[in-house]
C-alpha cells in the first residue's frame, strides 16, 4: 500500500536536526530508549508523546511537503475564526491560542489515521 503522506522517522533523523533537551527526553522516554538509532517510528508517536508543538517541528526532519499542504489546508478555516475572535477581544488570547492547538492536534491526528 502507498502511504498518502510521508510520516515514518527516526530517533537518528530527529536528534540530526538538534531537538530540544526535554523534547528529545520526553519522546525518549515515552519509547523507552536512551538514545538515538534508527527505529522508525511515526509522528503520531510524537504527537501522543510530545503534543502537537513538537509533531509540527519534526515536519522539518522529513519530506513532509504533501502532509504540511493537508494539514495547512485543514487548519485554515479554523485559523481564520481564531484569528477574528482575538482580535475582537484582547482578552481572549490565551483562549484562542488553547483552542487553535487543540485543533490542530486533532486536525494532524485525523491526517495521519488515515494512513492506516
Amino acid at each position: 500500500m502507498k502511504l498518502k503522506y510521508e510520516t515514518s522517522i527516526t530517533l537518528a533523523q530527529i536528534r540530526a536536526h538538534g531537538p530540544c533537551a526535554s523534547g528529545w527526553k520526553k519522546l525518549c522516554t515515552s519509547l523507552g530508549k536512551t538514545g538515538e538509532d534508527d527505529t522508525v517510528l511515526d509522528i503520531a508517536a510524537v504527537l501522543a508523546s510530545n503534543g502537537i508543538l513538537d509533531a509540527l517541528w519534526c515536519f522539518g526532519c522529513i519530506d513532509t511537503e504533501k502532509l504540511f499542504a493537508a494539514f495547512k489546508e485543514k487548519c485554515k478555516a479554523h485559523n481564520a475564526y481564531a484569528d477574528a475572535y482575538a482580535r475582537a477581544n484582547a482578552y481572549a488570547y490565551a483562549d484562542a491560542r488553547a483552542s487553535a492547538l487543540a485543533f490542530m492536534t486533532t486536525a494532524l491526528a485525523e491526517l495521519l489515521a488515515e494512513q492506516s
